[in-house]
């Protein structure tokens, strides 16, 4: 057996619990366990929640590190659209990327950087209303952050193989037109994170 066990003490469970009630309302702790029982993100600030989450640490610095690179791009001399990738490595469900992705938006907003978070839904590939969504949002700010997850909703096995081709071209049709267009623009620094699943990793790559 590898790894190391980890004892917690009764003092060690009452220091986390009173760590927890320092920064946590009831309501707050009651909303952010409901919201991950359903499978949603947490709609909280890092610093709120770090005392519940498993490595936080790892957490905090991935959270970090990802703001920080994006930070660098809206802050550099070239402009343009940047398109940047979170992925996960892992086929199992609930890998965190998700969680790091939201929680990497809200980082940016306290910094003052304009950064919407968004589920890519099918529907609105296929009609158009993603693509008008992304002008809308995007191209009314110079400077701005786009977070889109759930892609993988795009490579669905319940899709036949010639609708799936049909909207992933629709998404990448839309992405790269908004890029390009905008970096013709010096004015505009942007960055579209595109959120993926292992599942959408592995399609896009075997294409």
């Amino acid at each position: 057996m590898s790894g190391r066990a980890v004892i917690v003490t009764l003092v060690d469970l009452q220091e986390r619990i009173e760590q927890i009630r320092k920064k946590m309302t009831k309501e707050e702790i009651e909303r952010l366990v409901t919201r991950w029982k359903q499978g949603r993100v947490p709609d909280l600030p890092l610093e709120k929640i770090e005392s519940l989450l498993i490595k936080s640490k790892d957490v905090k610095e991935a959270v970090r590190g990802a703001a920080q690179i994006i930070l660098d791009h809206l802050k550099s001399s070239y402009g343009g659209v940047e398109i940047f990738t979170m992925e996960s490595t892992r086929p199992s469900y609930g890998t965190g990327k998700t969680q790091i992705a939201y929680l990497t938006c809200v980082e940016l907003k306290k910094m003052g950087v304009y950064a919407v978070y968004t589920a890519v839904k099918l529907n609105d590939v296929r009609n158009g209303r993603f693509r008008d969504w992304l002008w809308e949002i995007g191209g009314s700010r110079e400077e701005a952050v786009l977070f889109l997850d759930e892609v993988d909703v795009l490579v669905s096995p319940e899709l036949r193989e010639e609708e799936r081709r049909a909207v992933i071209q629709a998404f990448a049709n839309a992405v790269i037109e908004y890029s390009e267009n905008l970096s013709g623009d010096e004015r505009y620094r942007q960055a579209l994170v595109l959120v993926l699943s292992h599942k959408a990793r592995e399609y896009r790559r075997r294409r």
